[in-house]
């Protein structure tokens, strides 16, 4: 990989269909950017975790809201991952609290904790119109 910054953007409607874009849109980043495939198993679980979260919880399945992902390139050691929707904020420590003790057999909740778990980084940010989850990464 070369150490120049880069920046990747994909803008989608809030629809859980969309999600093979994402994989399109990240596989061509991998190529370019020199991503490992084990790298890139672990970043398309991520973003598709944190995607689906956004159309169900930020956007609530509002097609007419679009989600953003932005992917940078921050230098040979970093990767930097937001995701952006139009929708209210959360708690992100509560968030990881309420997945802990779901019950068994509960679908859903374990979204949070892959994240937090493959990522190094995992914050929330918000203001009143958009919410962003941003993951980093070591390469």
């Amino acid at each position: 990989m070369n150490s120049k910054e880069s920046s990747y953007s994909l803008r989608l409607p809030a629809q859980i269909s969309e999600t093979r874009n994402i994989e399109k849109f990240l596989y061509s980043i991998s190529i370019i950017s020199q991503l490992g495939q084990e790298k890139v198993h672990t970043l398309l679980l991520c973003i598709i975790e944190a995607y689906t979260n956004a159309v169900l919880h930020g956007n609530a399945y509002n097609p007419n809201q679009v989600i953003d992902i932005i992917i940078e390139v921050l230098d040979d050691k970093t990767l930097s991952i937001s995701i952006i929707n139009e929708g209210p904020t959360f708690s992100l420590e509560k968030a990881k609290d309420k997945a802990k003790v779901s019950k068994e057999g509960n679908e859903g909740g374990r979204g949070i904790l892959l994240m937090d778990y493959f990522s190094d980084t995992l914050q929330v940010f918000s203001d009143n119109k958009k919410t962003t989850v941003t993951m980093t990464f070591s390469l």
